[in-house]
């Protein structure tokens, strides 16, 4: 559950480069 919460959050911020840098660093390749 709290994978496909991060996993839909990081593709959802991906939309802005810092929110893409810091949840890609510290949460998407954290999962």
């Amino acid at each position: 559950m709290l994978k496909g919460k991060y996993m839909y959050l990081c593709d959802h911020m991906r939309k802005y480069a810092l929110c893409e840098m810091y949840l890609s660093y510290l949460v998407c390749d954290f999962i």
